[in-house]
């Protein structure tokens, strides 16, 4: 890793000054999603497993951590319930968001779409999943824009991807402005019609650098995408 990040990791730091803060789970509305996942469906007894209450990073994460020690078939399942919650979790009360869900989940052979992304994930790393999932990509699931691929690739692969490579992170509009005000000439100007594979790469590069050359004791991958979706937020 050549390229350097001083103003990104400057940003990060003074943004993480008190430490770095925790992140409350997310409020959803369960009867916008039942309306699209009936009761009796495998997907909604995913969501009734839920009991309507706000969903965090952990738990999502718990139930990824558990994927690799599954069978195959039951593994297929697994990820489609992964999928489904990191969808959940990141639209939150957005009102649209299970009608788009909905959609995706019941396109194209879907559970093998995302069952072969999962794979090229913990086979050969976050980059070349992302790469799989881009439009044109092999694995493309139409109506699934980088924000919330990247929401699937973050949870299916923290801390299982192959050593050596990067851990899957979020990219999404907050974190890019983010990105675009620490580092204007690597990564801006920025938008999601720009997120290709080369910059999904860059932006995991630039976290690791400034993870191994903080002063903050400990800091992990996943702490400074929050810090910069928080930086995003506030701009």
């Amino acid at each position: 890793m050549s390229k350097r990040f001083p103003d990104l990791l400057n940003l990060v730091e003074r943004e993480l000054v008190n430490g770095v803060p925790d992140q409350d789970p997310i409020t959803w509305v369960p009867a916008t999603w039942h309306k699209r996942f009936p009761a009796g469906s495998l997907a909604g007894r995913y969501l009734d497993e839920l009991d309507g209450q706000p969903l965090s990073r952990s738990a999502i994460l718990d139930v990824a951590g558990r994927i690799p020690n599954l069978s195959e078939v039951d593994r297929a399942f697994e990820v489609e319930r992964l999928f489904l919650l990191s969808q959940v979790w990141g639209y939150g009360t957005v009102g649209y968001g299970a009608f788009r869900t909905a959609a995706i989940m019941r396109g194209t052979p879907f559970i093998s779409v995302v069952g072969r992304v999962y794979e090229e994930l913990i086979e050969h790393g976050a980059v070349a999943a992302y790469h799989a999932m881009r439009r044109g990509g092999p694995e493309n699931l139409r109506g699934l824009g980088p924000a919330f691929a990247t929401k699937f690739l973050h949870f299916a692969g923290y801390g299982v991807v192959p050593p050596g490579t990067p851990e899957p992170l979020i990219l999404d509009s907050l974190v890019g402005a983010a990105l675009h005000k620490g580092e204007p000439t690597a990564f801006g100007p920025f938008t999601g019609r720009v997120w290709d594979s080369e910059t999904y790469c860059r932006y995991l590069d630039a976290v690791d650098w400034v993870c191994a050359n903080t002063a903050i004791d400990g800091l992990r991958p996943a702490d400074t995408e929050l810090a910069l979706f928080l930086i995003g937020k506030a701009r």
